[in-house]
């Protein structure tokens, strides 16, 4: 397929801009760097996973609702306030630490903003992104796209590991998500050099949406899947960094690293998730996360205080990168198969409460986990097969479980059952 020279220019900024403006959302959701930066400033446990949940919870609770707001006024109108409202918040978290012994509230505030902020923008990000995209190059697109900005990502956390060394101090972090900030700044401007292409309904009302969404029956029940797997595995690489820093006592700058092996694997399951999808379709990636993911939560039951340190050491970073492999393809078909189910006259609408489910899935799994290890409702220590296991590695069990018998819900999945062709028969 030729590409236009206008799609060419558009592929290029978008990457960069999000190379940029990414960075500062693999900090607070998928990174231990805001976990480290919540303990130094003497936050609970439960504080520490919450704070990864909140991206989550916004995406779920705002984004539909703001998505709306895009069908009606336009895309762009609402991402760019919301990028500069982002990069002010970053600049606030990271003067936490002068408010004392408030610095608590402090972070969190600045984190739920930041986070409404972001959940604002990503109303108007993916129907921005459909406008622009060929459907025939869509699974290619977000395999390249996503593996530029896990690259960049990758540089930036190897590089954090080595400044901050074995023990990360405050003014380092400061200075890092002061970083983040200034990033999501420039995508904003990037972002306003972008065509957009005019698709909104002034006259829309949020009854006639919630009819038009729930008539569309393959999108509800995939929404339902996505949901209820999210729930199951979303909290498995939180609780994963906390019990290597808590149970394991290892270095910060090892955890850091471990990040840094999640974006190596998030970048070829990008890539693979890519290709498989344009040949294949998204059937064969959804089969494979589901029961992946399931796997590497049971496989986590083998880093217990019996097992040597060096394969704690390497189990924790082969698991945390398979998690971040199958992670990565599926977020490729979870897209492409959302794209392909948007229809009609609310297609931002129909994104976003799509996407909202997939990240509230894994806001109510790091919430439900951080608050069951904070109240201490789980044993601390217990045996399994002469395994000696912690409350940590009961979530990982519940976890692994829950996917397996989950396998049902497979059903739910549109292109699965081959109820519609997401990929191009080119």
């Amino acid at each position: 397929m030729e590409l236009s020279p206008e799609y060419k220019r558009a592929r290029l900024i978008i990457i960069i801009a999000q190379c940029l403006g990414l960075f500062p959302y693999v900090l607070i959701n998928d990174s231990p760097v805001i976990i480290l930066y919540t303990s130094l400033l003497g936050c609970s446990e439960f504080v520490s996973i919450a704070t990864t949940a909140f991206l989550s919870m916004s995406r779920l609770v705002l984004t539909p609702v703001f998505a709306v707001v895009v069908d009606r006024v336009g895309k762009k109108r609402i991402m760019i306030p919301a990028f500069v409202v982002t990069g002010v918040c970053f600049a606030g978290l990271a003067l936490a630490p002068l408010s004392g012994q408030h610095a608590t509230g402090v972070v969190m505030g600045f984190l739920a903003l930041t986070a409404i902020a972001i959940g604002i923008d990503h109303a108007g990000w993916f129907p921005l992104l459909k406008d622009i995209v060929p459907r025939q190059v869509r699974g290619n697109f977000f395999g390249v796209l996503r593996a530029s900005w896990s690259s960049a990502s990758m540089l930036f956390l190897f590089l954090i590991s080595l400044w901050a060394g074995r023990r990360a101090t405050v003014p380092q972090l400061q200075l890092v998500i002061v970083a983040g900030g200034i990033m999501v700044l420039i995508k904003a401007g990037l972002i306003s050099l972008l065509p957009e292409k005019d698709t909104r309904t002034p006259g829309l009302k949020l009854g006639d949406v919630a009819r038009a969404l729930l008539s569309q029956r393959e999108l509800v029940s995939f929404c339902i899947y996505l949901f209820i797997l999210y729930v199951l595995v979303g909290c498995t690489l939180p609780v994963t960094y906390v019990m290597a820093k808590t149970a394991f006592c290892l270095p910060d700058n090892y955890i850091i690293n471990l990040t840094s092996l999640v974006m190596i694997a998030n970048i070829l399951g990008f890539i693979t998730g890519g290709i498989v999808n344009d040949r294949y379709g998204s059937k064969l990636i959804f089969l494979c996360a589901h029961f992946g993911f399931g796997l590497v939560c049971l496989l986590l039951l083998t880093v217990n205080a019996a097992a040597p340190a060096l394969y704690v050491r390497i189990a924790l970073a082969f698991l945390v990168s398979a998690y971040g492999f199958l992670f990565s393809a599926s977020s490729i078909a979870v897209t492409t198969q959302l794209f392909a189910l948007a229809r009609g006259t609310i297609q931002a609408t129909a994104l976003a409460v799509g996407m909202a489910m997939y990240m509230g899935g894994s806001a109510f799994s790091r919430l439900g986990s951080g608050w069951l290890l904070d109240r201490g409702m789980l044993a601390k220590t217990w045996t399994l097969f002469s395994l000696p296991l912690t409350a940590y590695h009961t979530i990982f069990l519940l976890s692994g479980c829950g996917v397996i018998a989950a396998v049902i819900l497979l059903t739910l999945v549109p292109s699965v059952m081959e109820k519609v062709q997401d990929y191009p028969k080119i």
